[in-house]
């Protein structure tokens, strides 16, 4: 409808100032097009795609924050600003003790687009985990099953499904519900 509104008045504007000419109308005609397909367009190359399995676990068995940073680069997605991870790092503080160290991206504006988060945690509980997240249909748990094998547990209920793998020190936790899809890698140090 914007682009429809948008190509309407190019086309009313335009013909103000072509004086019938022949040329032009091809310059309203191409003026046009042009506010029609850029947002298009536009919307088409900004949303990186979503990563694999295998891209998943490389970040998240990472064995430092700057080597979980350097691979997560590589998914084009944006850098989480400190501010936008403070909340979670404080409760995240209050629940484990010791100290944390945390790097995120985010996939588009929408944060249903997709959020992919990495940490380390260092004290009573020192671990490396990252946590991914999406909104909308998944064939997460298919690609996760086709690369980690039968999960140990798994429920699927109308509503959603949940699933767990043990492989080693890593623990892999999914979860899908409703239009929300979710999975956790936890490795033990």
């Amino acid at each position: 409808m914007e682009n429809d509104t948008a190509a309407g008045y190019c086309l009313e504007s335009c013909r103000d100032f072509s004086g019938g000419s022949k040329d032009f109308r091809m310059i309203r005609i191409a003026m046009a097009t042009v506010l029609m397909v850029l947002p298009i367009s536009e919307s088409a190359v900004a949303m990186p795609p979503t990563p694999t399995v295998a891209q998943l676990l490389d970040i998240c068995l990472s064995s430092t924050v700057s080597e979980a940073a350097a691979k997560g680069s590589a998914l084009g997605w944006g850098r989480m600003r400190d501010q936008e991870t403070a909340a979670w790092r404080t409760s995240f503080l209050a629940y484990n003790g010791g100290s944390v160290d945390v790097i995120g991206w985010r996939r588009g504006e929408n944060e249903g687009a997709g959020l992919l988060s990495f940490w380390i945690a260092k004290g009573a509980n020192s671990h490396r985990a990252c946590s991914y997240s999406l909104a909308g249909p998944s064939a997460l748990l298919d690609a996760l099953t086709e690369h980690l094998g039968t999960p140990d547990t798994l429920d699927k209920s109308g509503s959603g499904a949940t699933a767990y793998w043990k492989k080693g020190a890593m623990e892999v936790s999914f979860s899908q519900f409703g239009s929300s899809t979710g999975v956790n890698i936890a490795h033990s140090d």
